[in-house]
């Protein structure tokens, strides 16, 4: 059995069909159903190309275990190697939190941290690199079929579009009526940005002394 990418909820995921929005993160949305069966009727679909729930059960724990292993493998050869780990996220993933705590989100610097996907593909461009690599659709293979695209419900170039508007701080209206997308998109992206916060800084600490690590004794590579 294949993945079906025009039944109904993957429509929803892309936004080709509108939906009222409980909650979302970057592995789940939940939303009102449009014929409630109850006064409060909820639905809750898992984000990515799944058949089923044993499918999601495996291909979810397995895309994570994956890009932890595969991060593993990487600083055991830059420890034997004397050098360091150069991460690929982008500025789109880092600020919706599309990668995995501890796994392909883990490295030593991030050249492109501050590059949109978009600019990432300039950038691209600019240095040659070959059409059938510029051409194919972003995925971290973490299992057959899988793409960036499909699993954030979004396309690139129409995030960056949000991101750009939200790093300038303008409203959400404006956002909306300076690039055409509706606000229901806007707001969507706004809520990945605040709610995968935790995968961009220290991990909480209990404070007991006088200054706390990641609290109010913070520190920058490069400030001393």
């Amino acid at each position: 059995m294949s993945y079906d990418e025009n039944n109904i909820f993957a429509k929803i995921l892309k936004g080709d069909i509108p939906c009222k929005r409980i909650y979302e993160d970057e592995y789940v949305l939940s939303f009102y159903d449009i014929n409630p069966q109850k006064k409060v009727h909820a639905l809750v679909i898992t984000k990515g190309a799944y058949i089923n729930l044993d499918d999601f059960s495996s291909k979810a724990s397995e895309g994570n275990l994956h890009s932890r292993v595969r991060m593993t493998f990487l600083y055991g050869e830059a420890f034997h190697s004397g050098c360091l780990v150069m991460g690929t996220s982008n500025k789109s993933e880092l600020l919706v939190g599309y990668y995995t705590k501890w796994g392909d989100g883990a490295s030593d610097f991030l050249p492109m941290g501050d590059l949109y996907k978009s600019q990432v593909y300039l950038l691209a461009k600019d240095l040659g690199i070959p059409k059938k690599i510029l051409d194919r659709k972003p995925t971290a293979e973490l299992w057959e079929g899988q793409t960036d695209e499909d699993e954030l419900g979004i396309d690139y170039a129409t995030l960056d579009q949000i991101l750009l508007g939200l790093e300038r701080q303008l409203s959400f209206k404006r956002i909306s009526s300076k690039t055409g997308i509706d606000p229901e998109s806007v707001e969507r992206v706004d809520n990945l940005i605040k709610l995968s916060i935790h995968k961009r800084v220290f991990p909480p600490v209990c404070k007991i002394g006088r200054r706390t690590v990641g609290l109010d004794w913070r520190e920058t590579i490069g400030s001393r």
